[in-house]
């Protein structure tokens, strides 16, 4: 076609240019979505593992209740960190004996959400600096 070179890139064709998809949905290189990503992962594992301490520590359905109902030094420590959820869930509610569990969870998870976030940030930068020195290492 008028001595234009025509190439196929993903099912577009284009003339006289290339445009090369270099960046894949697994390869982020701006510093910035990198930074996103990590406190992105980082906040999410920090609500999971949040969630399944509160569980294994307090939960009526854990495999360590029979132990943490005659120590009780470590769950008598971890109830205060529901304690600020399940005050917010009992006003909700309107039910100070009782809140509803789904509203407990809920207001737990928006309380590591806040921790994880808080914490992400500062670790984000050190991990972009650490970046900078070992450009082999990633997030994946």
């Amino acid at each position: 076609m008028d001595g234009l070179r025509r190439r196929q890139l993903n099912s577009i064709t284009i003339d006289d240019f290339t445009i090369h998809d270099q960046m894949s949905t697994s390869q982020i290189k701006s510093p910035a979505s990198r930074r996103l990503k990590f406190q992105l992962v980082f906040t999410v594992v920090f609500v999971a593992v949040g969630l399944l301490l509160t569980w294994l520590i307090l939960g009526d359905g854990s495999p360590f209740h029979e132990y943490f109902i005659w120590h009780v030094g470590l769950p008598n420590l971890w109830v205060m960190t529901v304690f600020v959820p399940f005050a917010l869930a009992a006003v909700l509610s309107g039910n100070p004996h009782s809140p509803p569990m789904v509203i407990v969870v809920l207001f737990l998870i928006i309380q590591w959400l806040i921790v994880g976030l808080i914490i992400s940030i500062p670790l984000s930068r050190l991990w972009l600096r650490l970046q900078k020195y070992n450009p082999n290492a990633s997030l994946r």
